[in-house]
């Protein structure tokens, strides 16, 4: 079923490609509606209850006061994953993956692929891309930006 999301009179659609999908994966979801519990718990001073600034120019305010940092929670959507993933490192620097579903929530890049992207030290070679089970179309003259979630 293709759901219709309103921006400023153009339309973002987005479907399942079919009902099996749609029972099992939650619908994209506006991230607005998903802000983090830290966050809402979080408050707009780091110390006391009014705005201070210390001898060295420095301001009591949190992370809750930069606009920005909000913007980064509360912009686009958010696809939610279908299942829950164990990644679990062994002593080796080895790891496994596993996932509480038949439907794979990610897919490894192939060795070619992964081979041309450098890895940053301490960093695992290994690439997967996720499975982004909802099709999407953006209006005319906007683009779409996949990422992983923001400040998350």
């Amino acid at each position: 079923m293709r759901k219709k999301i309103k921006l400023n009179k153009k339309t973002f659609n987005f479907w399942a490609p079919n009902k099996a999908i749609s029972s099992l994966c939650p619908e994209p979801v506006p991230a607005k509606d998903v802000i983090p519990k830290w966050y809402k718990n979080l408050s707009r001073y780091s110390e006391g209850t009014k705005l201070s600034i210390d001898n060295y120019g420095s301001s009591n305010m949190s992370v809750k006061a930069c606009m920005p940092f909000l913007d980064s929670l509360t912009s686009g959507y958010i696809i939610k994953l279908h299942c829950d993933i164990l990644v679990d490192w062994q002593d080796d620097d080895s790891f496994t993956m596993k996932w509480t579903s038949d439907l794979p929530p990610l897919t490894p890049r192939s060795q070619p692929v992964a081979e041309a992207v450098p890895t940053a030290n301490g960093y695992t070679s290994f690439l997967q891309a996720w499975e982004i089970k909802y099709y999407f179309q953006a209006p005319k003259g906007y683009s779409v930006f996949v990422t992983h979630p923001l400040n998350r």
